[in-house]
C-alpha cells in the first residue's frame, strides 16, 4: 500500500493519502501523545503557568487536560530522606490546584532538595500528622520547625515533637 503525503490538517498535522484507494488519513502516534502530554504535566506541575492557561494554549478544555494528565500522577517522584537528622526544617503547604490539591512539603533550609512531601486534598491537621508521623518514623526529630502558624499544622506539630521550637514566618517559605 504507497502512500503520499497530502497536505497538512488545519491543526498543522501531516495528511498522508493511499495512491491505491485514494483516502486520506493521519497517523496517530500514542508513545508521542503520551510524551507530549508528560511534559506540559512537568511544566504545569513544576512551573507557574495555570491549568486554564496551558489548556488555552493547546486548544483543549480543562478538563480535557485534566484527564490527559490522570495516567503522569503514577510516576511521581520518590521522596529523598536525608542521611543525618535534621536540627532545622522548613514546613509548607502549596496549592498546586486551588482548592483541590495541595503538596505538603518539609526541607531543610540549606539543601535544595525536599525531605518528604505529600500530595493531599486540603492543609489540616490530618493532613499535616500523617506527614509528620511519616518523618518521626524515619527517625527524623528536629529541634526547630520554621512554618506558617496554621492551627490544623501546629496541633499536628506539637502532638508529633512536643518540645520542639517554632519559628513563625510572614511570606511564602517554598514556591513552585
Amino acid at each position: 500500500m504507497p502512500i503520499q503525503r497530502w497536505g497538512k490538517t488545519t491543526s498543522g498535522a501531516q495528511r498522508w493519502r493511499c495512491k491505491d484507494c485514494a483516502t486520506t488519513s493521519t497517523r496517530k502516534r500514542p508513545d508521542r501523545t503520551l510524551q507530549i502530554t508528560g511534559t506540559l504535566f512537568v511544566q504545569w506541575l513544576t512551573g507557574s503557568e495555570r491549568l486554564e492557561s496551558i489548556a488555552r494554549r493547546i486548544n483543549v478544555t480543562v478538563r480535557t487536560l485534566h484527564n490527559r494528565f490522570c495516567p503522569h500522577w503514577r510516576y511521581l517522584p520518590t521522596h529523598i530522606l536525608p542521611d543525618a537528622d535534621p536540627s532545622v526544617f522548613v514546613v509548607d503547604g502549596v496549592w498546586v490546584v486551588k482548592h483541590w490539591l495541595v503538596t505538603l512539603i518539609a526541607h531543610e533550609p540549606d539543601r535544595s532538595t525536599p525531605i518528604d512531601w505529600a500530595f493531599m486534598p486540603k492543609e489540616s491537621y490530618d493532613t499535616w500528622r500523617f506527614v509528620f508521623q511519616r518523618l518521626k518514623r524515619h527517625g527524623i526529630h528536629p529541634l526547630f520547625v520554621v512554618c506558617d502558624g496554621q492551627r490544623g499544622l501546629l496541633k499536628a506539630l506539637f502532638e508529633v515533637w512536643p518540645h520542639i521550637t517554632v519559628q513563625r514566618r510572614r511570606w511564602r517559605a517554598l514556591t513552585i
